[in-house]
């Protein structure tokens, strides 16, 4: 039997952002105790600026975000949240444009 495998294209995340001009935000939560939202294993969240995730021909317009204890971790869960999906930046502007994210690396 012969096996031909064909792979995904893979692509680090900080190349893949050099490539498309993209700014990735991090931001960190103030945790406020008992009750909070967030726990310390969600104290940073990370996207990139102006990004949106479009699925099913709707844009999500609260975006999309990765959780996580440190900036890295956070980077890591936002790089395999968008992964293979279509990431719409500046969505509701002139300079409005769509990128296929390929399978995004921690590198």
């Amino acid at each position: 039997m012969k096996i031909v495998m064909h792979e995904a294209d893979r692509f680090g995340l900080v190349a893949f952002a050099d490539a498309n001009d993209l700014i990735m935000e991090i931001h960190e939560r103030v945790f406020a105790g008992l009750g909070a939202r967030w726990t310390e294993d969600e104290r940073y969240y990370a996207h990139f600026k102006d990004c949106e995730i479009r699925e099913r021909g709707c844009i999500f317009i609260f975006g999309e975000y990765g959780n996580g204890a440190t900036p890295e971790a956070a980077m890591r869960d936002y790089a395999r949240r968008i992964s293979g999906k279509l990431l719409v930046v500046d969505a509701w502007l002139n300079s409005r444009r769509e990128i296929t994210v390929p399978l995004l690396t921690n590198e």
